[in-house]
């Protein structure tokens, strides 16, 4: 069992899903964070900003979910935070993110 599970023992119960996070918050910012940045199928409203850039997801978050869900939660995830990038030039990786709230991003 992955420690998020032990930190948020609502996601520890769906069978269904390998992370069992699928309805959580942080699932909806890593889908999003993908979407921003060109790595589905999906044209994100503001993909102008981020992959028409060249900002992307590391491989490690890109290949691995479960990876940027240990980062998360090991780097003061709350529900009242955003996913921030401290240098707007590059991507989303463990070196350049953050959490922070509504107004300081």
């Amino acid at each position: 069992m992955r420690r998020y599970h032990k930190e948020h023992p609502e996601a520890a119960g769906n069978a269904s899903r390998k992370h069992g996070l699928h309805s959580h918050r942080i699932y909806r910012i890593y889908k999003s964070m993908l979407e921003r940045c060109g790595h589905t199928c999906v044209v994100h409203k503001y993909a102008c900003y981020y992959a028409d850039r060249g900002i992307r997801v590391c491989d490690e978050w890109l290949n691995d979910r479960t990876a940027f869900f240990d980062w998360a939660f090991a780097n003061g995830y709350s529900d009242d935070l955003q996913i921030d990038r401290e240098k707007n030039d590059l991507g989303y990786s463990p070196n350049n993110c953050r959490w922070v709230t509504p107004k300081e991003n």
